[in-house]
């Protein structure tokens, strides 16, 4: 069986949650998760997010598909009231 983590986004490209997807007989089969309408898969590492306290990391990550990289989609305001 092989087996990769990938990330679920929702149809904007923000990050919902990480899985574990297994190939089994030419198909993927995501464990313990099932995918809602609009959610896909993105095969890239999880985005940092930030935790409370912390100046470092992500509030809301959405992927960006140009750039192939997680970027910040949280309002300017969003992102004041995270400060410590």
């Amino acid at each position: 069986m092989n087996a990769q983590y990938a990330c679920v986004t929702g149809s904007d490209m923000i990050y919902r949650n990480l899985v574990l997807v297994c190939m089994e007989g030419g198909q993927e089969k995501i464990l313990n998760y099932t995918l809602k309408d609009g959610e896909q898969l993105v095969y890239a590492m999880p985005p940092a997010q930030r935790v409370y306290g912390s100046q470092e990391g992500l509030i809301r990550p959405r992927w960006n598909k140009e750039t192939a990289r997680w970027e910040e989609s949280a309002l300017a305001e969003e992102v004041l009231e995270e400060k410590p």
